[in-house]
Parts: C-alpha cells; sequence; structure tokens
C-alpha cells in the first residue's frame, strides 16, 4: 500500500467499499474524486489482493430477491464433534460464515460476560432456494448429528452495512436500507444466472471490468451495464463493492451483542443502535425460550477491550440492560454466497 495515494488510501478504501459506479470506466470516477490517475488506483488496489487486505471485488445481492431464503442459525458445539462438524460446514455451499462464538479468555468479566454454557456457541447462517430451505436445513441437521440447530431469522432489518473505515465518524455517509416491500417472483434467464454467477466472484482489477462480464456472457457491455443498472434499482443487487478482510485493516475483533427489547421499542432502538458507525449488522429477530434475545448488532473494534466498550456504550445510550456480547474466538468459514450455482 506503499503508492503516492496513501495520504488518499482510507477515503478511497470507504469509497471502494460503499460501491463503484455502474459505468464502462467506474475507476476513472475515484480519480477525479480523489485527484489521482485511474493506474495508481488500479496499482493500489492490486496491492490490497496481493496483501491480502481485500477479499472480493463483486456484486452484493439481495438474497430474497434472486429467490432465496437466508436465516442465522446455531448450535452448541462439544468438542468432540468440532472436528466433523467443521468439515461438513466447510462443504457446504448455503452456508457462508461460521463462528464459535463465546467470552475471550483474557479479557476481563464485565458488561455482557454472563455468558452460560447452555447457550448456543457455533453460529452460522445458512441459504437455500425459498422452496426447499427448511427440507435442506433438515437433512444438513441429521447429517451434522451434532443436536437441534436453532433458527433465528429476521423480523426486521434495520442496518446491513458491511464497511470499515478507521478515519473520523463525520466522513461517512449513512446510506439508507430501501423499505422491504413484497417481492415478486422474478425470472432469470440462463444467461442472466451466469452473470449473477460471474459477478460472485472477482471481477478483474482493469479499467473496464464489466467488458469482462460481457465477453463471458454473450451480451454487449452496453446490455450489462444496462441490466445491472435495473438490478440495482429493483433492489436486486445491493452493490458492486469492495469486500474486505476486516482482520488485515486493523479490525482485530467484532462480536454478536444481543439484548431482549420489548416489542414496542424496537423499531426506536432499531434506529438509534443502527446509527453506530461501529455497527455492521442490526436485526430485530424471533426469539427461542433456550435463547431469549430478539435484538441483535454486530460490532467491530481493534481489541477485546475496546468491543467492550462499545457494547457499554450502546447499551447505555439505548437504555439497555441484560444483554450478552458473544465475541468471535474463531473463524471457521466466511465467503461470498453461491447462488444459481451449476448444480443448482
Amino acid at each position: 500500500m506503499s503508492r503516492k495515494i496513501t495520504i488518499k488510501n482510507q477515503e478511497l478504501l470507504l469509497a471502494l467499499q460503499q460501491g463503484i459506479s455502474i459505468s464502462s470506466r467506474p475507476f476513472a470516477k475515484f480519480a477525479g474524486e480523489f485527484n489521482v490517475s485511474e493506474p495508481e488506483i488500479l496499482g493500489w488496489l492490486e496491492d490490497l489482493f496481493k496483501t491480502g487486505a481485500a477479499r472480493r471485488l463483486g456484486g452484493i445481492f439481495d438474497s430474497k430477491r434472486l429467490g432465496y431464503r437466508s436465516a442465522l442459525c446455531a448450535l452448541r458445539l462439544k468438542t468432540k464433534d468440532e472436528k466433523k462438524v467443521v468439515s461438513e460446514i466447510g462443504r457446504h455451499n448455503g452456508i457462508t460464515h461460521c463462528y464459535l462464538r463465546g467470552w475471550p479468555s483474557d479479557l476481563r468479566k464485565g458488561g455482557g460476560s454472563s455468558i452460560s454454557v447452555k447457550i448456543p456457541n457455533l453460529w452460522f447462517t445458512f441459504s437455500e432456494k425459498k422452496d426447499v430451505f427448511e427440507k435442506s436445513l433438515k437433512r444438513f441437521e441429521k447429517k451434522l448429528g451434532a443436536g437441534n440447530i436453532l433458527v433465528f431469522p429476521s423480523v426486521k432489518r434495520f442496518k446491513v452495512d458491511v464497511i470499515f473505515f478507521s478515519g473520523t465518524e463525520k466522513n461517512i455517509s449513512r446510506r439508507h436500507l430501501p423499505k422491504e416491500t413484497r417481492i415478486d417472483k422474478i425470472q432469470f434467464t440462463k444467461r442472466d444466472k451466469q452473470l449473477v454467477r460471474l459477478l460472485q466472484g472477482n471481477l478483474p482489477v482493469v479499467s473496464e471490468p464489466f467488458r469482462y462480464l460481457a465477453e463471458k456472457t454473450g451480451f454487449t457491455e452496453k446490455e450489462i451495464l444496462c441490466k445491472l443498472k435495473r438490478w440495482k434499482k429493483e433492489g436486486i443487487l445491493r452493490r458492486i463493492a469492495l469486500i474486505v478482510r476486516h482482520q488485515k485493516i486493523g479490525f482485530k475483533a467484532n462480536a454478536m451483542c444481543v439484548w431482549n427489547v420489548p416489542e414496542n421499542r424496537i423499531s426506536s432502538i432499531g434506529r438509534q443502535v443502527s446509527g453506530f458507525r461501529f455497527v455492521t449488522h442490526c436485526y430485530e429477530r424471533i426469539e427461542h425460550t433456550s435463547f431469549p434475545y430478539n435484538f441483535y448488532a454486530m460490532i467491530y473494534a481493534d481489541s477485546w477491550e475496546k468491543l467492550q466498550k462499545l457494547f457499554s456504550r450502546i447499551s447505555k445510550s439505548s437504555g439497555l440492560t441484560g444483554g450478552l456480547m458473544l465475541c468471535s474466538l474463531k473463524e471457521y468459514k466466511k465467503t461470498s454466497p453461491v447462488y444459481f450455482s451449476a448444480s443448482s
């Protein structure tokens, strides 16, 4: 990352995560904004991939509008089952994120630390086509043989904004989520599905990345741009952006924070908590008798101690009590979703 635009690194990294424009030469627009050359930006992007700071440059889709259902799942993982369970999870295309969560041994007990040994410690996302979701999850549960899988579907989404920035909060422009509307059946052609698959991978770091998609699909570049703009307008495509490895850019610690919030306060609390820059995800979810929490927020920081302070800050400012901070102790899997796979 030692190029001439080093002074602008944080601002450029933020802009790339927020999304590139759907245009013939998207990086040229950044060049004008940051007063650097397009080759410099492309070279810096290549450096991010070489150092492992960048994970992917591609499309981020709304799974519902692609005909998929996704849910947060959890179970209580026993040490004796770890090898088998992790192996099965690694092989399953429908599981993109999987973490062992709990309380770090080197962090003093405090706010959010009242974690019972009985609560779930293995958390993962499970996605599948809507019409086979239940059947597929049951089949996977049986295959694991590690106990019942708890499913925590979202009731309301307040924020999904996986963007990392080390600068000041005033440099962040908050993006508002589109209103969740009834989703009509959307038909995708064979070439449409191929385009979705390509966007789930890596776009080439070149001046005209969408030309690559045209060459692979048989669409013209103009057709590609028009289609992607339409998908974005319809909420199918959220953005085309850079996805980073947060650990590589200083965010070493993260936690899933949960509280039980009265129904009549959930909307106002959701709006308040989602306004914090360090919160990347914020949801209302179904609660279970064995895990009676309905409000979730993912937070990131550079240390466990800082994470604990952020948890306390959220709790105090929002008047929340009795919450838990489930820290990510081990990352078993982190990939992007696979929609319309060749085998599906």
